[in-house]
């Protein structure tokens, strides 16, 4: 079952981080976690330029049975796959929750797929004729 820390935003949150919400769900479940509790979603103070900001990151509190967070992590990285990073977070050498964050590296080939859909004239341009029309 998925529970929410109070004060933890989840509007904001984007499909690739609901989606690793759910599969942490079923991961939990299998360790013989009867909770899942997401800790932050976009909401608090995170480092500059964090995913949490975007709705790509949560953060999870541990599993009750901290002898299973190595485990849980594993299993967490090996089902969400390459797509997602999934760290056990550290204060002052304390575990203290789970980050799961979509995976941050973006390379130029990521937009091929959108090549396809460029305009044919500037957007400058394009919304100027726009504008003219309209008149």
């Amino acid at each position: 079952m998925i529970s929410f820390k109070p004060g933890v935003r989840t509007v904001f949150l984007k499909g690739p981080a609901i989606l690793a919400a759910v599969i942490a769900d079923q991961v939990y479940a299998a360790f013989g976690e009867s909770e899942l509790v997401v800790t932050s979603g976009t909401e608090g103070t995170h480092s500059p330029g964090s995913l949490h900001y975007v709705g790509l990151a949560i953060d999870l509190r541990l599993p009750n049975d901290r002898a299973n967070c190595l485990a849980i992590r594993n299993e967490l990285a090996n089902r969400l796959g390459t797509d997602y990073d999934v760290v056990l977070e550290d204060s002052s050498g304390h575990l203290v929750g789970i980050e799961i964050k979509t995976s941050a590296s973006i390379a130029a080939s990521d937009f091929n797929a959108l090549r396809v859909l460029r305009w044919p004239c500037s957007l400058v341009s394009c919304s100027t004729r726009m504008r003219a029309r309209t008149r």
